[in-house]
């Protein structure tokens, strides 16, 4: 059975309108709230499977959005390069 550790909020900026796999269409820019879960997996050595879970907020709705890593770090480096 896998272990998983509490989640880890942290949180990513965007100061630009961004898009990830998953949203209808770009996003309005801010801070949103990033939750990183750690799930021991069952091997013979120490390994994680590593989620994301990005929660929008918008207009008083919160829409949870799983990201993969490469996703979010593309977007976010898109973000820099256009600010």
């Amino acid at each position: 059975m896998a272990v998983a550790l509490p989640a880890v909020p942290r949180t990513v900026t965007f100061k630009a309108p961004f898009d990830l796999p998953g949203l209808a269409g770009p996003h309005r820019p801010g801070t949103y709230e990033l939750r990183e879960t750690r799930r021991a997996l069952d091997l013979s050595w120490e390994a994680w499977q590593i989620s994301l879970t990005l929660l929008l907020v918008d207009g008083g709705i919160t829409q949870a959005l799983d990201v993969s890593t490469a996703d979010l770090d593309a977007a976010l480096r898109l973000d820099r390069a256009a600010g």
